[in-house]
């Protein structure tokens, strides 16, 4: 790898793209999404109380960074 930082990263990106290593991350992201929600959902607690809860999970999912 040269020795320019930007091209070091943009070249590690590459190679996780080839690895498709953002979508591993994405499948394993709904996977544990699913699970928090389900957990979520187990809990005895009035559907209204979990609500800003399922949101913020909501808002943290689909944000990029």
């Amino acid at each position: 790898m040269q020795d320019n930082p930007a091209d070091k990263v943009q070249q590690v990106l590459a190679i996780f793209k080839d690895c498709n290593v953002d979508q591993w991350a994405n499948e394993l992201k709904e996977k544990y999404l699913q699970t928090a929600l389900q957990h979520l959902e187990d809990i005895a607690v009035v559907s209204t109380r979990k609500q800003p809860l399922k949101e913020l999970a909501d808002f943290l999912i689909q944000r990029e960074h």
